[in-house]
């Protein structure tokens, strides 16, 4: 039996999320659900998108959801969508059969998101230093698919890619190698050879011995730093970070650059 009913959804999520999930339901929007031992995945309608989510139940009223819509993306917070698949699970109403698409082309399956093993090249930090990288995307048909899956799928997806049946080669420029990076956060299945790797967001630059000079600072990063695209990133022998979660701010953007290409930065006390 679920760890979770309608009550316990209605008090988590609160009104709102409730009753908009409860709409989305019964608007016939909610295209999966699947229950898991810990809680359930789903997908739902939106337009022509799918959203798609996942959600642990690690105690009888709690939830820990994380789906690709903005407001959970935002906050964490419960949202409609997990309501909605939730919902359909504990009410036993069946969700829709079929995907709308506004497209002919063909398209991976949506609704069955696989688990994914993403595969980086003997010299991935070599190419990551240098802005690029080359790596492959397969389906591990051993795996478990994981939240994160959906977010790989929904990006080959926009990428063009029409089939999922064999490896799929990638090769990132800075222009797409931010992206794929942050759809790459916190997946649990990334390996160089058969080492894993792991890929965060939100890590705080360690800088060296502060030097004052009147007004300014000046700093040195005491790591490794690669800027890409306006993205800063450090990197060891078995992780990517990302220093914090979007681009630095504008004030401290050139500093950014001096580290990332070794050079010293002369910092206003004003933005420290």
């Amino acid at each position: 039996m679920p760890d979770w009913s309608e009550s316990t959804l209605k008090a988590a999520a609160g009104w709102k999320a409730f009753k908009d999930g409860k709409s989305l339901l019964d608007a016939g929007q909610v295209v999966q659900a699947k229950s898991s031992p810990d809680g359930w995945t789903g997908s739902v309608k939106a337009g022509s998108r799918l959203i798609r989510l996942g959600v642990k139940v690690p105690a009888p009223g709690h939830f820990e959801v994380k789906c690709s819509c903005p407001e959970n993306q935002a906050t964490g917070a419960i949202c409609a969508h997990a309501v909605a698949t939730g919902l359909s699970l504990v009410t036993d109403r069946a969700p829709t059969k079929a995907i709308a698409t506004t497209t002919s082309s063909p398209t991976p399956r949506t609704d069955l998101i696989p688990a994914f093993v993403v595969k980086f090249p003997p010299n991935w930090r070599d190419s990551l230093s240098r802005g690029k990288l080359t790596l492959t995307v397969a389906i591990d048909s051993a795996g478990t698919p994981d939240p994160a899956d959906t977010r790989l799928a929904d990006w080959l997806i926009r990428q063009g890619v029409t089939s999922l049946k064999s490896p799929v080669p990638l090769s990132l420029d800075p222009a797409r190698l931010p992206g794929f990076l942050e759809v790459l956060t916190d997946h649990p299945n990334l390996l160089a050879g058969t080492t894993p790797i792991s890929v965060t967001n939100g890590r705080m630059l360690s800088l060296g011995q502060p030097v004052r000079e009147g007004d300014y600072v000046l700093l040195k990063a005491s790591e490794t730093l690669v800027s890409i695209n306006g993205a800063a990133y450090t990197f060891g022998e078995t992780e990517i970070s990302r220093l914090g979660s979007g681009p630095p701010p504008t004030d401290l953007a050139p500093y950014v650059e001096d580290w990332s290409a070794g050079r010293l930065a002369r910092v206003p006390l004003r933005l420290l």
